[in-house]
């Protein structure tokens, strides 16, 4: 056996592959088991992106795995412009729930105030920060 550390496109899809296979076995529901990207922009005039949300619908949830708004279109309802789309788009694929990930210093406090919990908390990660999980049923 080898190791190698080259990124492979290919492997990495063929090794994502085996691991759908194998979750299959334990969520037999194709509809729960169901992968499909999202990606929502917002831009001033479609020739760059100034805010954006990626992420995908896994299982049953959608997984926001990307939430930006250029800094000088903050605070102005743009990132809940943008997250509310999302849930629009969670309840248009019968998911029970939106999951994501933030930090100390990328408020938490919007996730909350859109509703969500705080599943997880990492404390000191990144250094002197915290990371969290947090969710919101729908």
């Amino acid at each position: 056996m080898l190791l190698t550390e080259q990124y492979d496109s290919r492997w990495d899809s063929y090794v994502h592959q085996q691991l759908s296979a194998y979750d299959s076995f334990f969520i037999r529901n194709n509809a729960a088991n169901r992968r499909k990207p999202i990606s929502i922009y917002l831009s001033d005039d479609n020739s760059v992106p100034t805010g954006a949300l990626l992420g995908g619908i896994l299982w049953n949830a959608l997984f926001i795995q990307t939430l930006w708004v250029d800094e000088q279109y903050r605070r102005k309802g743009y990132g809940r412009q943008l997250l509310k789309r999302a849930i629009e788009l969670a309840k248009e694929n019968n998911c029970a729930r939106l999951i994501t990930t933030t930090t100390s210093f990328n408020t938490p406090e919007f996730y909350k105030a859109m509703g969500f919990e705080i599943a997880g908390e990492l404390n000191d990660f990144p250094q002197q920060y915290s990371y969290y999980l947090l969710h919101k049923k729908i």
